[in-house]
């Protein structure tokens, strides 16, 4: 967990293996979000929801940067 958190991120779901960690898509605050077994981020999600609320990443969001 220690080391997710030095990634920026925050640990939603250990068992799981659920990371988030905030971003910007289409000029608003997100999460982007993370599940054990994905090879990369592709899912963001509106900051006041969750995992069940994802939504795929379009071509130009992936260059979007975290806000770290």
């Amino acid at each position: 967990i220690a080391l997710v958190a030095r990634m920026g991120g925050v640990v939603k779901d250990v068992e799981e293996g659920l990371v988030d960690f905030p971003g910007r898509v289409d000029g608003q605050d997100v999460w982007l979000c993370w599940k054990r077994g994905e090879g990369k981020i592709q899912y963001w999600h509106p900051i006041y929801s969750g995992y069940s609320d994802r939504l795929t990443l379009r071509r130009t969001d992936d260059r979007t940067s975290t806000t770290h």
